[in-house]
């Protein structure tokens, strides 16, 4: 992945992992999806929408969110935390992380 190349500081192995699971997921469109759209904030899961399933690059991404330009690598990061947390909470049966 070319983010992990060019900013390793932010993008870490784990993140990059996630992406695999996230691409899987939207692949299956089954509830495993459902129940991660329900525990991410939706903007969050659009951005992940786009720039996983959708393939489109991270400046196509902000301007069709309306987010400022280089925001979408550190909004994917933190899409991608969300969906390790919900894995984490998925297998110890925890509440999940938006409350």
């Amino acid at each position: 992945m070319r983010l992990r190349k060019r900013h390793p500081d932010l993008m870490g192995e784990h993140h990059v992992a996630l992406v695999d699971v996230v691409a899987k997921l939207f692949a299956l469109e089954g509830l495993a999806l459902s129940e991660l759209r329900a525990v991410m904030p939706p903007p969050l899961f659009c951005l992940l929408e786009m720039v996983v399933r959708d393939l489109k690059g991270f400046e196509e991404t902000e301007r069709a969110l309306g987010i400022p330009a280089r925001s979408a690598k550190l909004a994917l990061c933190i899409a991608l935390d969300f969906v390790s947390l919900a894995i984490q909470n998925e297998s110890t049966n925890q509440p999940n992380p938006k409350g």
